[in-house]
C-alpha cells in the first residue's frame, strides 16, 4: 500500500512539473505572440499586387479593402466567409464616395459564401488564386489575426507572393476589451501549430514504418529453389 501510494505522488509531482514547464513556455509563447502582431502604422509596402483578400470578422476590414482597390492597388478582390444572404449590390451601399464606387464598378470583386473559419478562408482563396495570371495578394485583416492568418496562408500557398496589410490600431489594449480577443487567437495559434506538427509526426511515423517493414519483408522474405 505505501509503495501505491509513493508511486501514485510520483506520477502526480511529474504531472505538477510538466504543468508548470508546458505553462511557462504557454506564458513565454504569448509574449513573443503579441511582441510579433504587426502595427497597421508600419505598412510601407504598397506595391500592387494581382488581388486582394479580405478575411471578413472584424471591424473596417471590408472598407479598407475596398479603399485599397480603389487606390488601384490590384484589379481583384476576394471577401473570404461574407454571410449567406450578403450580396455585391448590399456591400457597395456603404460606400458613399461616388468617385470611389465609380472605380470598384470597373475591378472584379468576388464574395466567398463558404469560409466560416481561417482554414476554410484560404480554400476560398487557393480557388479564388487560380484565376489566370494571378500570383500576387494582399492579405487583410486585424493586426492580432495577421500572425496566425499569414502563417496558413504561406503553410497552404506556398509559391505565391503575399503582402501583409494589418489593420486596427497600434495600440493593441491588453488591459481593456482587446485583451480576450488576443487571447483566444494565441490558443488558436498554438492549436494549429499542435495539430501541423502531429501530422508531420503522423507522416514521418508512417514513412519509417513503411521502410521497416519492407527491410523486415527483404530479410525474411521466403526463397524458392530453382
Amino acid at each position: 500500500k505505501v509503495n501505491i501510494l509513493t508511486e501514485l505522488y510520483k506520477i502526480l509531482r511529474l504531472l505538477r512539473n510538466t504543468l508548470i514547464v508546458c505553462l511557462f513556455f504557454w506564458m513565454i509563447g504569448f509574449i513573443m505572440f503579441v511582441v510579433s502582431i504587426p502595427k497597421p502604422s508600419q505598412v510601407t509596402d504598397m506595391t500592387k499586387t494581382d488581388a486582394i483578400i479580405v478575411l471578413t470578422g472584424g471591424s473596417n476590414r471590408i472598407e479598407e479593402g475596398l479603399k485599397l482597390l480603389g487606390e488601384d492597388l490590384a484589379d481583384n478582390m476576394l471577401i473570404s466567409g461574407v454571410g449567406n444572404h450578403v450580396t455585391l449590390k448590399d456591400i457597395l451601399k456603404k460606400v458613399s464616395n461616388g468617385q470611389l464606387k465609380e472605380r470598384l464598378s470597373q475591378k472584379k470583386i468576388i464574395l466567398g459564401h463558404i469560409a466560416d473559419s481561417t482554414n476554410s478562408n484560404v480554400v476560398e482563396a487557393e480557388m479564388f488564386m487560380k484565376l489566370p495570371n494571378l500570383e500576387s495578394l494582399r492579405l487583410v485583416t486585424s493586426n492580432y489575426h495577421m500572425v496566425r492568418s499569414n502563417m496558413i496562408f504561406k503553410y497552404h500557398m506556398p509559391n505565391y507572393t503575399i503582402i501583409k496589410h494589418p489593420i486596427g490600431n497600434d495600440d493593441l489594449g491588453l488591459l481593456s476589451g482587446k485583451f480576450k480577443l488576443i487571447f483566444n487567437e494565441y490558443n488558436k495559434l498554438v492549436a494549429q501549430i499542435l495539430i501541423w506538427t502531429a501530422e508531420t509526426a503522423g507522416d514521418y511515423f508512417d514513412r519509417i514504418t513503411n521502410l521497416v517493414s519492407s527491410q523486415v519483408y527483404r530479410t525474411f522474405r521466403p526463397t524458392h529453389a530453382d
